[in-house]
């Protein structure tokens, strides 16, 4: 692959990341009203996404280390694909905070 088309790809991925994560954000304060969700709850619904980040990059980059970029990143999309549906399809809280 030569390295435009790489660049290519890396900012679609990156791009992609950070849609999921601002598409969602204004949505968390509607659903947390929604299931009467106090402030507290409501921060910390919104921090999950940032301390999940801060807990796996470092066992993402060993794996990537170990296995390869590509795997690593499919699995990371695979895995927001999933967690995005999961916030689509959320009736309560604990769903909300499972899918972040």
């Amino acid at each position: 692959m030569n390295r435009r088309r790489q660049v290519a790809v890396i900012s679609l991925i990156v791009l992609f990341d950070l849609l999921g994560f601002g598409l969602i954000i204004p949505q968390l304060g509607v659903y947390a009203k929604l299931y009467q969700a106090s402030a507290a709850t409501q921060g910390l619904l919104i921090a999950s996404y940032s301390m999940m980040q801060f807990l796996f990059a470092p066992l993402l980059g060993r794996w990537s280390d170990r296995i390869g970029r590509r795997p690593v990143l499919i699995i990371s999309l695979l895995t927001s694909l999933l967690g995005h549906l999961l916030f689509a399809m959320s009736r309560d809280l604990r769903l909300l905070f499972l899918s972040r």
